[in-house]
C-alpha cells in the first residue's frame, strides 16, 4: 500500500523497521497484531450541499481489514486463557465494543480501561470519546501526555540481531 502513503514505499520501510525495532526490543513480551489493506476504484458521491446521488467522482477506495478483529480476538483469548486480569486498550474505535462486552460478561472480574487517543496540539481533543465504549470499561483517559508520548518513544537506534534498526527521519 506504500503508493497511497505520503511517503511512499518510504513508509512501508519505516512500518517494518519499528516492527524489527519492538520484537528486538521486547521480544517474547509483545506480539503485533496486523491485518491488511485493500485498495479499489469505487464511485462516490461528490462533495455537494445539497448531496446529489447522481453525481458521483471515481476515487481509490483504500480499507483497513481484519486488524480490529484480530485484535478483538487476541484480547478476548488473553483474558480467557488467564494471561490478563487487566486490559487496557489504546482506541477509540467502536469494532472493539463487542470484545469488551464479552469480556465483560464472561469475565466479569477483569478490568477493562480505555485511554481514546484524541489529543490535538492544543491539547484539545478533535472528537469525543466513543461513549458506548466508555460506558463499558471500568475507568477511561481521553488524552496522552506529550510527555507521556515522548517517554514511551523507541530510540532512534534499536540494536537487533542483524542490521541496528534506525528511526526513520520522516517520524
Amino acid at each position: 500500500m506504500g503508493k497511497f502513503a505520503s511517503h511512499g514505499t518510504n513508509s512501508v520501510t519505516a512500518q517494518n523497521e519499528y516492527h524489527r525495532a519492538l520484537n528486538a526490543k521486547y521480544s517474547g513480551e509483545i506480539e503485533i497484531i496486523s491485518g491488511y489493506h485493500t485498495a479499489e476504484e469505487s464511485l462516490l458521491m461528490a462533495y455537494l450541499e445539497p448531496p446529489d446521488k447522481n453525481n458521483r467522482l471515481s476515487v481509490w477506495r483504500i480499507e483497513e481489514k481484519q486488524t480490529d478483529v484480530n485484535i478483538a480476538l487476541a484480547i478476548y483469548r488473553d483474558v480467557a486463557q488467564g494471561e490478563a486480569n487487566v486490559v487496557v486498550i489504546c482506541s477509540n474505535d467502536s469494532d472493539l465494543i463487542p470484545a469488551v462486552k464479552a469480556i465483560k460478561a464472561d469475565f466479569p472480574e477483569c478490568i477493562v480501561g480505555i485511554v481514546a487517543p484524541l489529543h490535538e496540539p492544543n491539547g484539545n481533543p478533535h472528537r469525543r470519546g466513543n461513549t458506548e465504549l466508555e460506558k463499558l470499561a471500568d475507568w477511561t483517559r481521553h488524552y496522552i501526555r506529550d510527555e507521556e508520548l515522548a517517554k514511551s518513544q523507541l530510540p532512534d537506534v534499536v540494536p537487533t540481531r542483524k542490521k541496528a534498526s534506525r528511526k526513520p527521519q520522516h517520524w
